[in-house]
């Protein structure tokens, strides 16, 4: 079984957006993502960064955490070790990595 990461990498630009004060809109969006909250407009800009030789969300935390069985992980994109924001495909389902624990990836109609 493969878990599928994707991570919201910033981009040099996004960068200087969000901390300048003309991105305030994007900053609070972008911050947001690191509440657990993530909006359709910006899930449209994850990537996926890897895949993960596990069935277990858990387990897929840790191993790109700690990176003691680099065997387990194919690094697809440059990326960050896991942490709140990012999304776990597991089953063709997405979770949002939350403050504690995982959460299905949901949108209401006012994201």
């Amino acid at each position: 079984m493969t878990i599928i990461v994707k991570q919201f990498i910033l981009s040099n630009d996004q960068y200087n957006l969000v901390n300048s004060p003309e991105g305030s809109e994007f900053r609070l969006e972008y911050f947001d993502i690191g509440m657990g909250n993530v909006s359709k407009k910006m899930y449209d800009q994850y990537k996926v960064v890897a895949e993960v030789d596990s069935n277990n969300l858990t387990e897929t935390f840790e191993l790109m955490n700690v990176w003691n069985q680099p065997e387990k992980i194919t690094v697809l994109n440059p990326h960050h070790s896991l942490s709140v924001g990012d999304i776990l495909v597991k089953d063709n389902v997405e979770y949002v990595v939350d403050n504690i624990g995982f959460k299905k990836l949901e949108f209401t109609n006012d994201q």
